[in-house]
């Protein structure tokens, strides 16, 4: 067990994963996937804006990476700004329209803004496209329980 003030082991994972995603990016800095991968380490130790630069740069590198955008999408949300946040999984649509986890978090993060209609249009999106998907069954029932709510 972790003492107070020592890290715990998955934070001395996440640390080895930002390291090892470091050299790899010194050994190719032009790697795409490596920038998305520690972008994630990033967001999971809650380091947003680390996370949001490494995702920015693999979509300079790759600007067709539908997972920086939605990651990166994520993160915005998780700063509060949920504009950038939609901007991000929007384009992540574009790029490829069946990404399920996409529609998703877009479908939260309308709900997050107040707008109901547009997050059960999304969530519903998310699970017609991954049926047996129990998350995304959980988020169309809470939201359709929300909008009940809201009669």
């Amino acid at each position: 067990m972790a003492t107070e003030g020592s890290p715990g082991p998955e934070r001395a994972i996440l640390t080895g994963a930002i390291a090892d995603y470091t050299k790899a990016l010194e050994i190719n800095p032009r790697d795409a996937k490596a920038y998305v991968n520690r972008g994630f380490v990033w967001l999971k130790k809650d380091e947003l804006d680390q996370a949001i630069s490494d995702f920015t740069m693999a979509l300079e590198i790759n600007p067709r990476a539908a997972q920086a955008y939605n990651n990166r999408g994520i993160a915005w949300g998780q700063k509060g700004d949920l504009d950038q946040a939609i901007s991000d999984f929007t384009v992540a649509l574009e790029i490829n329209p069946r990404y399920a986890q996409a529609y998703s978090n877009r479908g939260i993060t309308w709900a997050e803004t107040g707008d109901l209609e547009r997050g059960i249009i999304d969530a519903k999106k998310a699970l017609s496209l991954e049926p047996k998907n129990k998350s995304y069954q959980a988020i169309v029932a809470f939201l359709e329980g929300q909008i009940g709510s809201k009669e």
